[in-house]
């Protein structure tokens, strides 16, 4: 409060809402209704408007409030995908295909013939990919944010994809269609872009 405002006592904000637009104007036209007996006829075509705006209203409250606990559950969802990542198993197999994947002077055939001879690395390599296809599935069946996702794993997938290349394309002599959903969702976001909208995503620091 400023200290030149004489016989201001203080400032107070409030927020006017739909509803609470709509209930004044329904008071209103409720105390003309009692008071104002010949403007009663007026009135109904007043009272037909409100009851209008109020059903109107009403149903977009209720669209609103199911969008918001649908994006809510998704953001939910996501972090709930993420959370296999961080647990102590999951951190073991991303270390053992970090390590292999790393190197430059190892060719994608000799790569490939490491994973085929090593169960635990040939395991290592199916629980990561498999977890990044569920995740693209559920992406794209509307289950998780993207946006969500991107933040956390958006290096991370392309990276995996690209290093594996050589292992998925020898894999699909016999399942063509094996990680076809990762490497949908690899390349989107190797390009910072939306699987679902084309939607350009920024890394942020």
């Amino acid at each position: 409060m400023a200290k030149n405002e004489i016989g201001v006592l203080g400032h107070i904000s409030v927020k006017i809402t739909i509803a609470i637009a709509i209930a004044v104007v329904a008071l209103i036209v409720i105390l003309l209704h009692i008071f104002v007996p010949s403007a009663r006829k007026e009135l109904e075509f007043a009272i037909a408007v409100i009851g209008g705006a109020t059903a109107i209203y009403a149903g977009y409250y209720t669209a609103l409030s199911i969008r918001m606990h649908s994006e809510r559950q998704k953001r939910r969802s996501s972090f709930e995908a993420l959370a296999p990542l961080s647990n102590i198993d999951m951190a073991k197999i991303r270390t053992l295909v970090e390590k292999e994947i790393k190197p430059k002077d190892i060719s994608p055939e000799e790569l490939y013939h490491k994973i085929m001879d090593d169960h635990n690395l040939y395991s290592a390599v199916n629980s990561l990919l498999g977890l990044f296809e569920d995740i693209s599935i559920g992406i794209q069946k509307d289950y998780f944010d993207e946006e969500v996702l991107f933040y956390s794993l958006g290096y991370m997938v392309p990276w995996y994809f690209d290093g594996l290349r050589h292992f998925i394309d020898q894999e699909r002599k016999a399942d063509s269609y094996l990680y076809w959903d990762t490497e949908k969702l690899a390349t989107a976001w190797r390009s910072h872009k939306s699987l679902m909208t084309g939607k350009t995503y920024e890394f942020t620091c």
